[in-house]
């Protein structure tokens, strides 16, 4: 089991799962927790609403970043004091999930493999106009 850290204590409450479904427990996230739809440059699905939501949690105040995953009314969570190694967990969650379902970028690297650039990281708009040039191009034939 993780070693509990002082950040453990800073990160807020999730809510239970006994609501009917993904979308209500969103609706019920409080305490700065938000829900991302999207990760990496492409705007790829983080989850897959209702099913399966990534939410984040940014707490600058007490240095708290965390990472929940909501999988059909199963939580885990992962508390961290630098948001980059949150985002590299994130990272992580999203490529797990891109594999299993095989609806992520196309030049997803296969499992042990780094992943390129361009699908770690928050998606936001201003990412995307500023590095879109970065995405690869799908060739003819889905190659």
């Amino acid at each position: 089991m993780p070693e509990l850290t002082p950040a453990h204590l800073h990160v807020p409450v999730l809510p239970p799962t006994v609501f009917g479904d993904g979308h209500e427990w969103m609706e019920n996230l409080r305490f700065g927790w938000k829900p991302v739809p999207a990760w990496g440059l492409g705007m790829w699905n983080l989850g897959e609403w209702p099913l399966v939501i990534v939410v984040h949690l940014n707490d600058k105040q007490y240095g708290v970043y965390a990472v929940a995953t909501y999988t059909e009314g199963d939580i885990t969570c992962q508390v961290f004091t630098d948001r980059a190694e949150r985002d590299a967990a994130t990272d992580e969650i999203a490529a797990e999930h891109w594999r299993l379902t095989g609806k992520g970028p196309f030049d997803l690297p296969p499992e042990g493999k780094p992943l390129l650039s361009h699908h770690r990281g928050l998606f936001t708009w201003d990412r995307y106009y500023a590095q879109k040039d970065q995405l690869p191009e799908l060739k003819e034939g889905g190659q």
